[in-house]
């Protein structure tokens, strides 16, 4: 469940032509057999820049936890010092452990909410607004709660709420309920999965699988009801990066709380001819980064996306993956990338290094371009 407390507009920089630089990336055919442990791990900083030119990755301080690696240790501090404020103001009994608060509520019994995603709109705003941002949070919050019982009796009628029904793509870590086998999921890719929502004035509230199970369709045929919900929506206009070396990237870019989910029909917004797929990054629930694979220019799409995505990824709000996935045919499969010093290296599964092997040379290059000794090759 999150408030509806999207930034007022996504940063200029998500809008601007990039121009990236990033260490040479190599793509390594060797012992690709098995994705390096590291696959699932946090984003590397050094790949951090987010569609700005030469740019140093913030690296948090000791005393600030990766959940809010975004914040300088001071803002940190404040933040929490914020938090436990508006706690105590509200006479509620609470904990803040591992980016997650929990309290005693007078009715609803004790309660969990997360707070990256909290920090991270605070982050996008001046410090000055912090205190407000908060409250505004924790009222949103106590209202919902002392609706819940009203809402779950309409929620198990479903012609009551089938138009609330929205899907969206998220990380299966942030499933932010002790059992996330009680909600309404779906596996996606490693990492991801679609979890059935109600889109609600105020909130988007996840969908307990106990409220499901009494309609009369199954779990399945509701998630797809929730992504046809969002697609009826219409759909996004893709903006267009251009990148060195005549290729570019694709991103769909809104305010909207379920851009996300518009990676789970990606095939409307490719050409026909896209018969290998496409490369794509969902880095938080406002971007959706795409690129269609014609020719061996998408390994300098990755380079970019590697970059943009890291960025996107921790500056959120809704973060949801670091990684790259190659989509083909509503299949997705994470492309591991690992940092060795100056470099990051591709270590592409066995299936995309065969694609790889027989696409033919970006526009402009040689038929070397890819083994050919450059900054892409293979090792």
């Amino acid at each position: 469940m999150g408030p509806r407390s999207a930034p007022p507009r996504l940063r200029e920089k998500y809008s601007a032509p990039p121009h990236l630089r990033v260490s040479p990336l190599r793509v390594r055919t060797r012992g690709f057999g098995n994705p390096p442990p590291a696959a699932l791990d946090p984003p590397p900083r050094p790949v951090y820049n987010a569609l700005m030119t030469d740019a140093v990755p913030p690296t948090a301080p000791e005393s600030v936890p990766e959940w809010a690696s975004f914040l300088s240790s001071d803002q940190y501090r404040d933040f929490l010092a914020i938090v436990s404020s508006e706690l105590d103001a509200r006479a509620l009994n609470g904990t803040i452990r591992d980016g997650v608060v929990r309290f005693d509520h007078p009715t609803a019994g004790q309660l969990s909410a997360g707070l990256q995603n909290l920090a991270q709109l605070c982050h996008q705003h001046p410090s000055r607004r912090w205190r407000k941002i908060v409250h505004d949070h924790f009222d949103l919050f106590e209202r919902i709660e002392s609706d819940r019982v009203a809402f779950d009796a309409d929620a198990r009628v479903l012609p009551r709420v089938q138009s609330l029904l929205k899907t969206r793509l998220c990380a299966a870590e942030s499933l932010d309920v002790e059992d996330p086998g009680s909600l309404v999921t779906r596996d996606v890719g490693p990492g991801l999965v679609a979890l059935l929502t109600f889109d609600r004035p105020e909130v988007v509230q996840s969908v307990s699988r106990e409220q499901a199970t009494e309609w009369p369709i199954t779990i399945d045929e509701a998630l797809k009801v929730g992504v046809e919900n969002v697609r009826r929506g219409g759909r996004l206009a893709a903006k267009e990066f251009p990148l060195t070396g005549g290729t570019s990237l694709q991103a769909l870019l809104a305010e909207d709380f379920f851009v996300s989910t518009h990676a789970l029909f990606l095939g409307d917004y490719l050409p026909e001819d896209s018969r290998h797929g496409a490369i794509v990054a969902v880095p938080h629930r406002h971007a959706v980064l795409f690129h269609p694979i014609r020719d061996l220019s998408v390994l300098k799409a990755v380079e970019a996306m590697l970059v943009v995505a890291a960025g996107m990824f921790r500056e959120g709000p809704g973060s949801v993956s670091p990684f790259l996935y190659w989509w083909q045919k509503e299949e997705w499969t994470l492309l591991p990338v690992e940092v060795q010093g100056e470099q990051v290296a591709f270590t592409p599964p066995p299936e995309f290094v065969e694609l790889l092997e027989v696409l033919p040379p970006a526009e402009g290059e040689g038929p070397e371009g890819l083994d050919g000794g450059g900054e892409n090759s293979l090792e």
